[in-house]
C-alpha cells in the first residue's frame, strides 16, 4: 500500500506542475494577444488619422504617409507571423502535455497490475504454507505413534528369544524372512512421504534393527535371584506343549504380523528361566 501511495502522490504531483505550465503558457499567450490587439488598434488610428491627412494635405506629405503606411503594413505582417509561430508552439507543448498524461496513466495500469499479481503471489504462499504445516503435524504424530509401536514389536520379538533361547534353524529362518518383510513394507510406505521425514524414520528403523534383529542378548539378567529361582510347573508345561501351534508374538502394526512358533519342551526336568536383555530394555 505505501508503494501504490508513492505512485499516486508522484502522479498527483506531476499533473499539478503540467496544469500549471499549461496555464502560465496561456496567461503570457492572452497577454501577448491583448499586447498585439492595443497595437494593431494604434497603428488602426494612426492609420485612419494618416487617410484623414493624406485627404487634406500636400501630395509631397502624401509620399511620406505612403512610407509610413508601408511600414506600418510590414510591422502588422510580422506581428502576425510571430502570432502564428506563437500559437503553433502552444499546440507542440499541448501534445506534449498529453503525451505526458497518457503515459502517466499507462503506467499506473501497469504498477497496478503488479501489485495485484504480487498479492495474489503472497496469497498462494500463504495458502501453501499452511498446507505444508499442516502435512508435517500430520506426518510429526504419525511418526510419534510408529515410535510409539516400534518399542512394543522388540519386546515381543526379545520374550521370543527369552522363552526359546536355542529355537531350530528354520524357526530363526522364517523369523527373520517376516521381519524383512516387514521393514520392506514400512519402507515402501514411507518413501511415499517427504524426504526429510524418510531420513527420519530411515534412521530409527536402522536403530531399531540392530536393537532387536542384529544382535543377539549378550547380557542376560534375570528377573529373579539365583537363590529365589522359580521352576515352571507341569500344568504350564503341559499349556506349552498343547498349544504350541497357538503361542505367536504378533506384532502391534496392522500390516505386518510377527509369529514365532514355539517348539516342544522335550525336557521336562529343565528349568524356563525368563530373561531379558540390557540393550533391549535400553
Amino acid at each position: 500500500m505505501s508503494d501504490i501511495e508513492y505512485l499516486s502522490t508522484n502522479l498527483i504531483q506531476r499533473l499539478q506542475c503540467a496544469e500549471k505550465s499549461i496555464k502560465f503558457l496561456q496567461q503570457e499567450h492572452a497577454s501577448t494577444l491583448a499586447d498585439l490587439h492595443k497595437e494593431l488598434a494604434k497603428w488602426q488610428q494612426k492609420y485612419s488619422d494618416l487617410t484623414t491627412q493624406l485627404t487634406f494635405n500636400n501630395p509631397a506629405d502624401n509620399n511620406k504617409l505612403q512610407e509610413i503606411i508601408k511600414q506600418l503594413k510590414n510591422d502588422l505582417y510580422q506581428s502576425r507571423n510571430k502570432i502564428e509561430n506563437l500559437n503553433k508552439i502552444l499546440e507542440e507543448k499541448e501534445k506534449i502535455v498529453n503525451d505526458y498524461k497518457n503515459r502517466l496513466k499507462l503506467s499506473e495500469q501497469k504498477y497496478a497490475l503488479e501489485l495485484h499479481k504480487q498479492h495474489d503471489k503472497q496469497q498462494n504462499l500463504k495458502y501453501e504454507i499452511k498446507q505444508r504445516s499442516t502435512s508435517i503435524t500430520h506426518l510429526t504424530k504419525q511418526l510419534f505413534h510408529e515410535k510409539q509401536q516400534q518399542p512394543n514389536v522388540c519386546n515381543h520379538i526379545c520374550l521370543g528369544h527369552i522363552i526359546l533361547p536355542n529355537k531350530p534353524r528354520r524357526f530363526k529362518n522364517l523369523d527373520e524372512q517376516r521381519q524383512q518383510q516387514q521393514y520392506l513394507s514400512s519402507d515402501s510406505r514411507s518413501s511415499k512421504r517427504s524426504a526429510s521425514v524418510n531420513n527420519r524414520i530411515s534412521t530409527e528403523q536402522n536403530r531399531t534393527k540392530v536393537l532387536s534383529l542384529g544382535r543377539r542378548p549378550s547380557r542376560l539378567q534375570p528377573l529373579v535371584s539365583n537363590n529365589n529361582e522359580q521352576l515352571v510347573s507341569k500344568s504350564h508345561r503341559q499349556l506349552l506343549n498343547n498349544h504350541i501351534d497357538s503361542n505367536k508374538i504378533v506384532s502391534s502394526q496392522s500390516t505386518v504380523k510377527f509369529s514365532t512358533i514355539l517348539p516342544p519342551i522335550n525336557n521336562k526336568k529343565m528349568p524356563l528361566k525368563a530373561t531379558l536383555s540390557c540393550e533391549s530394555e535400553a
